[in-house]
C-alpha cells in the first residue's frame, strides 16, 4: 500500500515536470525562484518555416507544433511556397527608355507561379537623335527614334546670304533668313517731285530727300534754291475796322491794318479800298451783308416746309428786335436775301448747320432738320448778343454750328452699370434716325442693357440707321436670368437696319414673278434679271418644290433657296450659282444701295445665361447685334463673355445649357465689313455655340479680327498648341453666304452650314475649316491647327461636298498634339469627305484641289489627299440607286474632281498619297503628284 502512494506520487511529479516543460502552467520564476508573473500568450500565431506557436510578451511561448498544410496553406497563415522561392532566370522585359533602365522577371523555379521583377542595370538605350530635319522657320529639329517627345531643336546656322537668296543653313540644307538686299547708298541729290521734302516758303528754300542710285529715297534733305519771301500784297477782311495783309506765298503769315478809303451812307458803311469790306470809320449799328444793309434784304424760305418756315419766322422776329424792321417772308427768286436751306449732309459743312455769306446773300444750311431750331436758336441768340454795335456778314462769311452729333447724355442715358439704360439709349438713336445724326457714348461709361421688353411683353430693339461711335464705353448685356419663355432670348439689342422695308414677289404681288424672271428659272448661263427695280438688291429665291439640305441626323431641310447680288440694271454680280433652280415659287428683295455708315469703339460684355435652357439641343440665347444693313462696317468692337456655366455642371438634376447661337448675326445683307473686332468663343454644351452667324448675306469681310480664347487651355492654365474648336466649338456659324473672307484673321474656326459659294481666307490663323458649298475657296498664307490630323473637314451632315474649287497656297500646318503631349499618327488628310448614304436632295462633288507649297509642322510622314472610307472602297457612290457595300440602294451622287494638282512640294519631308484602289479618282486628271496606294 505505500509502495503504490510512494509510485503514485512519483508519476504526478513527472506529469508536473512535464506540464512545466512544455509551458502549460501560467506560472513564471524570476532569477531567485520567485513567481513573477502570470503567463498571458498571444491569440494569433508566430511561425517559421517549419513551426508554429504562441508567445507570451515574457518571449516564452507554448504549443509549438509543425505545420499541417491544406491547400498549401496552414491554419496560422504559412503558405507553402512564400519562403522558398527560387528565382535564377530572369528575362529582360524589352522596356528601357532613352533615360532609364528597363526591368527583368523571372518565375519562381520551385513551380508556385511567383514572379520577381527587378531593375535590369545598364540597359538604358540613351537617345538615338537621328539626322536634322528643317521645320521652315529659321530651326531645325532632331526627334529621338525611341520618344518623339524627346527633341533637340537648334536655330539655323551657316551659309552666306546674297542680294538675291536667302543663306542655306549648313546643319539641315533648309534657306533661313533673309537676303541682304541691296545696301543703300543715300547720296545723290535728284531733284524731281518724288523726292521733295517741302516746297519753298517765305523763309526757307526747297528741300529734296537725298536718294540712292535705285531710286530709294532717303531720310536727310538737301536745300535747292532761296526762299521766297514775304508778299503782303492780298487783302482780306478782319473785323469792322481791320483787314488782314496775307502773304501771297504763305497764307499763314499776315499783318493786320487798318481799312482806308471809300465814303459811308446812312444805310452803307464806307469800302475799304485795299479789302473791299464795309469797315466802321466811326461809331455805326445795325446788321450788314456784303455791301448792304439788312434792310434791303427778304428772308426767303420754302413755306412748304413747315419746320423751316418756322425757323424764318423766329429769324424774323430777332431781326426786328435789333433794327426795328420786319423783313418780308418770301419764296426764292429775289435779290439779296437770307436763304433757309435744307440739304443732306453731304452737301454741307460736316458740323450740319452752316451760315454764309455767297455774292452778298446771306445762306443758312441745315442738314439734319430734327436739330434746326436749336442750331437756328444759337444763331438768332449770337445776334441778340451783339444788338447795340454793327454786326456785320462780309462776303466770305462761313459759321458752323455743330448738330451732326446726338449725345447718350442728352437723352437721360446714365451709363453707371447699374441703371438699365436700354430705353434711353434706344430714344438717342430713334431721334437721330429721323436725320441720320452721329450717336455717340462717353468714354469711361458702363451702359447696362437689362430688361428690353415693352408694357406688351415685346421684346425691343434699338434700330441704328446711322454712324455710332461709342467712344470706348462699355455696354453690358445681361443674358443671366433668362428662360426658355423669355420674349427677348433672341431678340437682339442692337439691330442696324436697311433703310428699306422688304419686298416679296410672288405670283399674286403688284410685281410678279413672271415679270421678275420671265422664264421662273436659273441657270449656270442666267447673267441677270429683268429691270423692275431700278436700284442694286439682294435677292432671295425660293423654289418650294423641291426640297434640299436635308440635314443627316437632325432634319429634313427646307426649299431650295439661294441669294443673288444685282445692280441697279438688275445684273447678276459675283454670286456663283449652287444650283440650278427648275422653277421660283417666291423671290425676297432687300434693297442695296443704302448709305455706308460705321458702328464703332466699345466693348461688350455678355453676363451669360445661368438658368438652364434644358436638353433641347435647339434652345439657344441670341442677343447683341444683328446687322441688316448693306454697306456697313463695325469696327473696334471688342466682345467678352463673362459668368459661364463650366461644361458638365448639373443644373436642375440635368447637364447645364446655356448655348449661344450668335453674339453678331450678318443677316440679309450685302458689303459688310467687320474690321479691328475681338470675339470670344462660347462654352460647348449640347451642341454647336457661336459667336458669330452670317446667313443669307452676300460680300461678308472680316478684316484684322481675332479671338480672345484662340487656344483651348490646359487644366493649368496654361495654353495648349490646339486652336479652341472642341471646348469653345467655334466662332463662325454661317448658312447660304456668298463671299464670306476673312483677311489677317485669327479665329478658331469657319464653318459654313447649308453652304458658302466663294470665299477667301488669307493671311490668316484659323483652326478647323469645315465647310459644304461651291465655287472657289482660296486658302492662302494662313497657319492652319489642324484637328485630328485634318486641315479640311467636308461636313458630313450636308453631304460632305464641294462643287468647285478649293486652293491651298504657301499655308503652314500645324499638327496639333493631343491633352497628353503625344501626336496621334503620321498622317494628315488633306480633306476629310466623310460621306454617307443619305438623301440630301442634290447630287455633289469631291472639290478639285490645287495645293502650292504645303508646309506641315512635325514630321508628317504623309500627307494624303482624301479620308473618304466611302469614296475611296465603294464603287456605288457615284450612281443613284446601286446597291452599296452594305446592300443598301444608293442615295446620294457623289462624283469625284476634274483635277489634283500639287506645285511646289519637292522639297518637302512628306509623301502625297492619292487614292487609286478604286474607279472613284480613276478619271481624275493630277498634276506634279506621284500617285501612291493608300
Amino acid at each position: 500500500m505505500i509502495m503504490r502512494k510512494r509510485i503514485f506520487i512519483k508519476i504526478l511529479i513527472l506529469i508536473f515536470s512535464s506540464m512545466l516543460a512544455l509551458g502549460a502552467f501560467s506560472a513564471c520564476y524570476n532569477e531567485k525562484g520567485e513567481n513573477a508573473h502570470t503567463h498571458k500568450f498571444s491569440s494569433t500565431y508566430f511561425y517559421n518555416d517549419d513551426y508554429h506557436w504562441h508567445k507570451c510578451d515574457c518571449k516564452e511561448i507554448t504549443e509549438k507544433l509543425p505545420h499541417n498544410i491544406v491547400d498549401g496553406k496552414c491554419i496560422c497563415g504559412y503558405k507553402q511556397y512564400e519562403h522558398r522561392c527560387l528565382f535564377l532566370n530572369y528575362v529582360y522585359n524589352n522596356d528601357a527608355t532613352c533615360e532609364q533602365d528597363g526591368t527583368e522577371t523571372a518565375i519562381c523555379e520551385n513551380g508556385c507561379s511567383l514572379t520577381d521583377t527587378r531593375v535590369k542595370l545598364n540597359s538604358v538605350v540613351n537617345h538615338d537623335y537621328g539626322e536634322w530635319q528643317p521645320n521652315y522657320d529659321g530651326t531645325h529639329i532632331k526627334v529621338c527614334y525611341y520618344n518623339e517627345e524627346h527633341v533637340i531643336y537648334e536655330q539655323c546656322y551657316g551659309g552666306e546670304a546674297t542680294e538675291t537668296e536667302r543663306a542655306v543653313c549648313e546643319v539641315c540644307g533648309e534657306k533661313y533668313g533673309a537676303t541682304l538686299g541691296h545696301v543703300h547708298d543715300y547720296s545723290e541729290q535728284v531733284v524731281a517731285d518724288r523726292y521733295l521734302y517741302s516746297n519753298a516758303t517765305c523763309e526757307s528754300a526747297s528741300k529734296y530727300y537725298y536718294s540712292c542710285v535705285c531710286k530709294q529715297r532717303g531720310s536727310e534733305t538737301f536745300e535747292v534754291g532761296k526762299p521766297l519771301g514775304h508778299d503782303y500784297s492780298i487783302f482780306v477782311p478782319y473785323d469792322e475796322t481791320r483787314h488782314k495783309s496775307v502773304c501771297v506765298n504763305d497764307n499763314s503769315h499776315y499783318v493786320l491794318e487798318n481799312c482806308v478809303g471809300g465814303t459811308a451812307t446812312q444805310t452803307s458803311l464806307p469800302i475799304c479800298d485795299l479789302c473791299n469790306q464795309g469797315y466802321l470809320s466811326d461809331v455805326s449799328t445795325g446788321i450788314y451783308i456784303g455791301d448792304f444793309s439788312i434792310l434791303d434784304y427778304v428772308i426767303a424760305v420754302d413755306d412748304d416746309n413747315q419746320i423751316l418756315y418756322q425757323g424764318a419766322l423766329n429769324l424774323q422776329s430777332t431781326i426786328s428786335s435789333i433794327v426795328g424792321y420786319n423783313l418780308d417772308i418770301v419764296k426764292s427768286g429775289y435779290e439779296r436775301t437770307i436763304l433757309l436751306k435744307q440739304v443732306s449732309k453731304n452737301e454741307t459743312a460736316e458740323e450740319g448747320f452752316k451760315i454764309f455769306v455767297k455774292d452778298n446773300d446771306l445762306i443758312i444750311e441745315c442738314a439734319y432738320m430734327n436739330m434746326f431750331d436749336i442750331a437756328l436758336d444759337s444763331f438768332c441768340a449770337d445776334l441778340q448778343y451783339n444788338r447795340g454795335k454793327a454786326i456785320y456778314f462780309y462776303d466770305g462769311y462761313e459759321e458752323t454750328i455743330e448738330i451732326s452729333k446726338v449725345y447718350y447724355s442728352e437723352f437721360g442715358v446714365v451709363g453707371d452699370g447699374v441703371t438699365n439704360d436700354f430705353y434711353a439709349m434706344k430714344e438717342a438713336h430713334d431721334y437721330a434716325n429721323i436725320s441720320g445724326q452721329i450717336v455717340c457714348g462717353e468714354q469711361g461709361k458702363t451702359y447696362l442693357i437689362s430688361n428690353t421688353v415693352d408694357e406688351n411683353n415685346v421684346a425691343q430693339t434699338i434700330t441704328i440707321k446711322t454712324d455710332v461711335d461709342w467712344c470706348d464705353a462699355k455696354i453690358v448685356i445681361d443674358d443671366r436670368y433668362f428662360t426658355p419663355s423669355s420674349p427677348e432670348i433672341t431678340e437682339s439689342v442692337f439691330t442696324i437696319a436697311n433703310d428699306y422695308d422688304r419686298t416679296a414677289i410672288t405670283n399674286s404681288t403688284k410685281t410678279t414673278i413672271s415679270q421678275f424672271i420671265p422664264t421662273k428659272k436659273i441657270t449656270n448661263t442666267t447673267t441677270g434679271f429683268k429691270n423692275l427695280l431700278g436700284y442694286s438688291a439682294l435677292i432671295h429665291v425660293y423654289n418650294s418644290n423641291r426640297m434640299m439640305f436635308n440635314r443627316y441626323g437632325y432634319n429634313n431641310g427646307g426649299s431650295q433657296n439661294e441669294i443673288f447680288y444685282i445692280d441697279e440694271n438688275a445684273k447678276i454680280v459675283d454670286s456663283s450659282l449652287l444650283f440650278e433652280f427648275d422653277d421660283i415659287t417666291s423671290i425676297l428683295v432687300y434693297r442695296a444701295d443704302n448709305p455706308e455708315i460705321t458702328v464703332k469703339n466699345a466693348t461688350i460684355e455678355t453676363l451669360a445665361c445661368l438658368y438652364n435652357l434644358g436638353t433641347g439641343s435647339n434652345v439657344y440665347i441670341s442677343r447683341g447685334i444683328t446687322l441688316s444693313r448693306p454697306n456697313a462696317i463695325l469696327k473696334n468692337l471688342k466682345h467678352v463673355v463673362t459668368g459661364e456655366i463650366p461644361k458638365g455642371t448639373i443644373v436642375d438634376g440635368v447637364p447645364f445649357n446655356g448655348m449661344s447661337n450668335s453674339y453678331l448675326k450678318v443677316l440679309n445683307t450685302h458689303n459688310v465689313l467687320i474690321e479691328d473686332c475681338v470675339f470670344q468663343g462660347r462654352t460647348y454644351y449640347l451642341a454647336g455655340t457661336y459667336d458669330i452667324a452670317p446667313t443669307n448675306s452676300h460680300k461678308v469681310l472680316f478684316k484684322n479680327c481675332t479671338q480672345t480664347n484662340f487656344f483651348e487651355r490646359k487644366a493649368n492654365g496654361e495654353e495648349s498648341n490646339r486652336a479652341n474648336f472642341s471646348k469653345q466649338w467655334g466662332i463662325i456659324g454661317s448658312n447660304r453666304c456668298k463671299h464670306l473672307d476673312l483677311v489677317g484673321c485669327r479665329l478658331s474656326r469657319y464653318d459654313a452650314h447649308a453652304g458658302v459659294t466663294d470665299g477667301k481666307i488669307i493671311n490668316s490663323e484659323v483652326g478647323q475649316i469645315s465647310v459644304v458649298g461651291g465655287g472657289d475657296l482660296l486658302i492662302e498664307n494662313t497657319k492652319i491647327y489642324a484637328y485630328r490630323e485634318r486641315i479640311l473637314v467636308l461636313r458630313k451632315d450636308y453631304g460632305a461636298f464641294w462643287n468647285g474649287t478649293i486652293t491651298l497656297k504657301d499655308c503652314h500646318v500645324i499638327n496639333a498634339k493631343l491633352d497628353d503631349g503625344k501626336y496621334r499618327q503620321q498622317i494628315i488628310s488633306i480633306v476629310d469627305a466623310d460621306t454617307v448614304n443619305h438623301n440630301f436632295g442634290f447630287e455633289t462633288q469631291f472639290p478639285n484641289l490645287v495645293i502650292d507649297n504645303l508646309k506641315i509642322d512635325k514630321a508628317a510622314k504623309y500627307v494624303r489627299v482624301c479620308n473618304s472610307p466611302r469614296a475611296m472602297n465603294d464603287p456605288s457612290v457615284t450612281k443613284l440607286g446601286v446597291k452599296d457595300l452594305d446592300g443598301n440602294p444608293n442615295l446620294y451622287a457623289y462624283y469625284p474632281p476634274q483635277y489634283i494638282k500639287i506645285y511646289n512640294n519637292n522639297d518637302k519631308p512628306y509623301q502625297v498619297l492619292v487614292p487609286t484602289n478604286n474607279g472613284f479618282f480613276s478619271k481624275t486628271e493630277t498634276q506634279n503628284v506621284v500617285k501612291n496606294q493608300i
